[in-house]
């Protein structure tokens, strides 16, 4: 019972907190002519923030759909966008190479040192093709052996010949 009583109070009391507010709303509800135009007002105000708001969420849909297209189209093909990048890039750079060999082409000082580079490299082939001549006509006429062993012949020979005239053995040819 006692909880009885405490609940209808509360309830009571409520109510009375309730009925002074509205009291205080009363003279404000009472000038309808004001409410209409704070609430015109506030409606006008609404309405813009709605279309801004309109505008704002068409522009984002659209970005958002955008993006998850691009999104898509890379996640579905990233190793053909990989292999298309690579290939791009290796195209430029084959492109700017061709570019550039044409402007040295033209270009008159590289011209003479590209001739200037082939006569090096012929002239130094013409070298190393007479070093390898010269060497094989040297080993091939070696005459350093053949005079030694001539010389150590005579030598013996003449050693002979000066024995036999010593012994007075005469020796005809």
């Amino acid at each position: 019972m006692l909880e009885l009583e405490n609940k209808v109070r509360a309830e009571k009391q409520s109510l009375e907190e309730r009925i002074k507010n509205m009291e205080k709303e009363l003279p404000r509800l009472r000038d309808l002519t004001t409410l209409r135009t704070e609430c015109e007002e506030k409606r006008v105000k609404l309405t813009e923030e709605q279309s801004k708001l309109d505008r704002t969420y068409k522009a984002c849909s659209a970005t958002l759909k955008e993006i998850q297209n691009r999104h898509e189209s890379l996640k579905v093909q990233p190793f053909i966008m990989a292999v298309v990048s690579t290939y791009c890039i290796r195209c430029l750079v084959l492109i700017f190479f061709y570019f550039l060999q044409k402007q040295l082409a033209n270009n008159e000082t590289y011209a003479q040192l590209s001739n200037l580079e082939r006569k090096l490299s012929l002239l130094g082939q013409n070298n190393f093709a007479m070093k390898e001549y010269i060497e094989s006509r040297k080993s091939a006429s070696n005459c350093e052996q053949i005079k030694k062993q001539a010389c150590d012949s005579v030598a013996q020979y003449n050693a002979a010949l000066k024995s036999s005239l010593k012994a007075g053995h005469v020796l005809v040819m």
